[in-house]
């Protein structure tokens, strides 16, 4: 992993209000091959995301098999993902109906946050 791809993720997250990852059998395959480092890269955005009190959450591709989005799921267990969205690639309206559940929850997660204060 290359340290100016790392640099310029964190500089995107920074100016981000949350932290989103695009799921797709591309990036399974890097989480089931310890030596691809996309699976490793976004471990650590959301962890950096984390760090800066935001939340991070997770678009999964819906042409995925319930096995890989186990994987996902099991790969990124304690992360504190505030949701696994699904969407359908390609399909614009499915892309906004998961962005929409997303912003959502993010509402949810900001109220509640002010209601502990």
């Amino acid at each position: 992993m290359t340290e100016d791809l790392i640099s310029s993720s964190k500089a995107g997250i920074r100016e981000s209000e949350l932290f989103l990852a695009l799921v797709t059998k591309n990036y399974v395959r890097s989480i089931r091959d310890p030596d691809d480092e996309e699976h490793h890269l976004i471990v650590e955005q959301i962890t950096y995301a984390k760090s800066l009190g935001k939340p991070a959450a997770i678009l999964l591709e819906v042409s995925l098999t319930s096995e890989d989005e186990k994987t996902v799921r099991d790969a990124l267990e304690g992360m504190e993902i505030i949701g696994v969205f699904k969407f359908e690639s390609g399909n614009e309206e499915s892309m906004e109906s998961a962005i929409i559940q997303m912003r959502k929850e993010v509402d949810k997660m900001e109220s509640k946050k002010k209601e502990e204060k």
